[in-house]
């Protein structure tokens, strides 16, 4: 959600989002990148990360890694999930 809300509806033209999900037999990786409008400063609280922590935590406890990266235009998370 939060690459098309704070990224690519940001940008007057060339958007984009990359998705990718892979499956391997015990372990889940999902990456998402998007390019944003790095002209606009939005404040943000990190409410919405600081709960997919917790639900992460809740759901997988000990078995995730959640990477997140904002460098230059763009906006990289990565999400390993590890399955018993």
């Amino acid at each position: 959600e939060n690459a098309f809300k704070h990224g690519i509806n940001t940008l007057k033209s060339g958007g984009v989002v990359r998705i990718n999900l892979e499956c391997k037999a015990k372990q889940i990786t999902f990456t998402c990148i998007n390019n944003f409008n790095s002209s606009i400063k939005k404040e943000s609280t990190g409410t919405g990360i600081n709960n997919v922590r917790k639900r992460l935590e809740r759901l997988y406890p000990g078995r995730y890694d959640l990477f997140i990266n904002k460098e230059d235009a763009q906006f990289k998370v990565v999400l390993n999930l590890y399955l018993q």
